[in-house]
């Protein structure tokens, strides 16, 4: 099994954390409409972003 699995470098940029979180809350509304928002996703996007190699 790769170690890479997941890592997509092309496209780690193209998107900004507000983007992301953006994106994140249309999803959970989407596809999980009965259940709550998450929180803290501002927090756990910067906290992979920090873990993720530029």
């Amino acid at each position: 099994m790769s170690s890479d699995l997941g890592y997509m470098p092309g496209f780690k940029d193209s998107m900004t954390d507000d983007q992301l979180a953006e994106l994140v809350a249309y999803l959970r509304r989407q596809f999980a409409p009965e259940k709550p928002a998450w929180t803290g996703v501002q927090e756990a996007i910067g906290r992979i972003r920090q873990g993720i190699s530029r």
